[in-house]
Protein backbone atom coordinates (compact mmCIF):
# COMPACT_ATOMS: atom_id res chain seq x y z
CA UNK A 1 0.00 0.00 0.00
CA UNK A 2 1.05 3.58 -0.50
CA UNK A 3 0.59 6.08 2.34
CA UNK A 4 0.92 9.85 2.62
CA UNK A 5 0.11 11.55 5.94
CA UNK A 6 -0.60 15.16 6.90
CA UNK A 7 -0.95 16.53 10.44
CA UNK A 8 -3.28 19.44 11.14
CA UNK A 9 -2.58 22.33 11.63
CA UNK A 10 -0.92 22.43 8.26
CA UNK A 11 2.08 24.42 9.47
CA UNK A 12 3.15 21.51 11.71
CA UNK A 13 6.92 21.36 11.24
CA UNK A 14 7.12 17.57 10.78
CA UNK A 15 4.76 17.46 7.79
CA UNK A 16 6.41 16.04 4.70
CA UNK A 17 5.90 18.14 1.63
CA UNK A 18 4.69 16.40 -1.49
CA UNK A 19 4.52 17.73 -5.03
CA UNK A 20 2.74 21.10 -5.05
CA UNK A 21 -0.40 19.92 -6.91
CA UNK A 22 -0.79 16.98 -4.49
CA UNK A 23 0.08 18.97 -1.35
CA UNK A 24 -2.35 21.78 -2.16
CA UNK A 25 -5.18 19.31 -2.85
CA UNK A 26 -4.57 17.51 0.47
CA UNK A 27 -4.31 20.78 2.38
CA UNK A 28 -7.60 22.00 0.92
CA UNK A 29 -9.27 18.67 1.70
CA UNK A 30 -8.14 18.59 5.34
CA UNK A 31 -9.27 22.20 5.79
CA UNK A 32 -12.73 21.29 4.48
CA UNK A 33 -12.90 18.26 6.81
CA UNK A 34 -12.34 20.35 9.96
CA UNK A 35 -15.99 21.46 10.33
CA UNK A 36 -17.12 17.88 9.63
CA UNK A 37 -14.85 16.52 12.37
CA UNK A 38 -16.00 19.20 14.82
CA UNK A 39 -19.69 18.54 14.06
CA UNK A 40 -19.21 14.78 14.57
CA UNK A 41 -17.32 15.39 17.80
CA UNK A 42 -20.16 17.58 19.07
CA UNK A 43 -22.75 14.96 18.08
CA UNK A 44 -20.88 12.27 20.01
CA UNK A 45 -20.57 14.56 23.04
CA UNK A 46 -24.32 15.25 22.99
CA UNK A 47 -25.12 11.55 22.52
CA UNK A 48 -22.92 10.54 25.46
CA UNK A 49 -24.49 13.26 27.61
CA UNK A 50 -28.01 12.03 26.77
CA UNK A 51 -27.17 8.33 27.16
CA UNK A 52 -25.56 8.83 30.58
CA UNK A 53 -28.09 11.41 31.78
CA UNK A 54 -25.37 13.87 32.70
CA UNK A 55 -24.42 17.30 31.48
CA UNK A 56 -21.44 17.41 29.16
CA UNK A 57 -20.48 20.50 27.19
CA UNK A 58 -21.01 20.16 23.46
CA UNK A 59 -17.26 20.44 22.91
CA UNK A 60 -16.49 17.71 25.50
CA UNK A 61 -14.77 15.28 23.11
CA UNK A 62 -13.12 18.03 21.10
CA UNK A 63 -11.61 19.54 24.25
CA UNK A 64 -10.66 16.12 25.66
CA UNK A 65 -8.66 15.59 22.49
CA UNK A 66 -6.76 18.80 23.25
CA UNK A 67 -8.69 20.71 20.61
CA UNK A 68 -6.55 19.15 17.92
CA UNK A 69 -8.23 17.90 14.79
CA UNK A 70 -5.69 16.51 12.79
CA UNK A 71 -4.21 13.58 11.18
CA UNK A 72 -5.08 12.78 7.60
CA UNK A 73 -3.79 9.81 5.73
CA UNK A 74 -4.15 9.28 2.00
CA UNK A 75 -3.86 5.58 1.17
CA UNK A 76 -3.77 3.67 -2.07
CA UNK A 77 -4.00 -0.09 -2.31
CA UNK A 78 -2.61 -1.14 -5.70
CA UNK A 79 -4.06 -4.10 -7.58
CA UNK A 80 -2.62 -7.45 -6.60
CA UNK A 81 -1.56 -10.26 -8.96
CA UNK A 82 -4.07 -13.08 -9.43
CA UNK A 83 -1.98 -15.58 -7.43
CA UNK A 84 -2.99 -13.57 -4.33
CA UNK A 85 -6.74 -13.94 -4.89
CA UNK A 86 -7.35 -15.08 -1.32
CA UNK A 87 -5.28 -12.28 0.24
CA UNK A 88 -6.49 -9.03 1.79
CA UNK A 89 -4.87 -5.71 1.01
CA UNK A 90 -5.10 -4.65 4.68
CA UNK A 91 -5.53 -7.14 7.52
CA UNK A 92 -8.38 -6.90 10.06
CA UNK A 93 -7.83 -4.12 12.60
CA UNK A 94 -9.54 -1.32 14.50
CA UNK A 95 -8.45 2.30 14.34
CA UNK A 96 -6.77 3.64 17.46
CA UNK A 97 -7.74 7.33 17.27
CA UNK A 98 -11.02 9.09 17.90
CA UNK A 99 -12.79 9.06 14.54
CA UNK A 100 -11.91 7.97 11.04
CA UNK A 101 -13.67 9.82 8.24
CA UNK A 102 -13.27 7.83 5.05
CA UNK A 103 -13.97 8.81 1.48
CA UNK A 104 -13.40 6.18 -1.16
CA UNK A 105 -14.56 5.54 -4.68
CA UNK A 106 -13.52 1.89 -4.70
CA UNK A 107 -14.94 -1.26 -3.18
CA UNK A 108 -12.98 -3.26 -0.67
CA UNK A 109 -13.76 -1.94 2.80
CA UNK A 110 -15.38 -4.65 4.92
CA UNK A 111 -16.58 -4.54 8.53
CA UNK A 112 -17.63 -7.25 10.93
CA UNK A 113 -21.36 -7.01 11.60
CA UNK A 114 -23.14 -9.73 13.55
CA UNK A 115 -20.03 -11.89 13.33
CA UNK A 116 -19.77 -11.77 9.51
CA UNK A 117 -17.68 -9.75 7.09
CA UNK A 118 -19.92 -7.27 5.28
CA UNK A 119 -18.89 -5.01 2.40
CA UNK A 120 -19.33 -1.31 3.16
CA UNK A 121 -21.04 0.28 0.16
CA UNK A 122 -19.04 3.17 -1.27
CA UNK A 123 -20.62 5.41 -3.87
CA UNK A 124 -18.41 7.51 -6.07
CA UNK A 125 -21.44 9.30 -7.52
CA UNK A 126 -22.88 10.38 -4.16
CA UNK A 127 -19.65 11.53 -2.53
CA UNK A 128 -20.45 9.73 0.73
CA UNK A 129 -18.29 9.74 3.81
CA UNK A 130 -17.99 6.68 6.06
CA UNK A 131 -17.31 7.32 9.76
CA UNK A 132 -15.61 4.74 11.96
CA UNK A 133 -15.36 5.01 15.73
CA UNK A 134 -11.80 4.64 16.97
CA UNK A 135 -10.61 2.93 20.13
CA UNK A 136 -10.13 6.27 21.93
CA UNK A 137 -13.85 7.23 21.64
CA UNK A 138 -14.71 3.70 22.66
CA UNK A 139 -12.56 4.00 25.81
CA UNK A 140 -13.72 7.54 26.61
CA UNK A 141 -17.37 6.47 26.41
CA UNK A 142 -16.81 3.25 28.42
CA UNK A 143 -17.72 1.21 25.31
CA UNK A 144 -20.99 3.07 24.65
CA UNK A 145 -19.50 3.90 21.25
CA UNK A 146 -17.97 0.68 20.00
CA UNK A 147 -15.00 0.62 17.66
CA UNK A 148 -15.28 -1.87 14.85
CA UNK A 149 -12.98 -4.38 13.25
CA UNK A 150 -12.52 -3.77 9.53
CA UNK A 151 -10.23 -4.71 6.67
CA UNK A 152 -9.59 -3.91 3.02
CA UNK A 153 -10.27 -6.92 0.84
CA UNK A 154 -8.89 -7.59 -2.63
CA UNK A 155 -12.29 -7.21 -4.28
Amino acid sequence: REIYSVVYPLDYSENAQGPEYFQSALNEYIEKLQPVELALSNIFSAALSLAKGIYLPLAYFHEADGGTTGFMRALRYPAMPSEYDDANRLLPHSDFGTLTILYSTEKGLEEIRDGKWVEVPMSKEKGELHVTIGEVYSMWSNELFAHNIHRVSKR
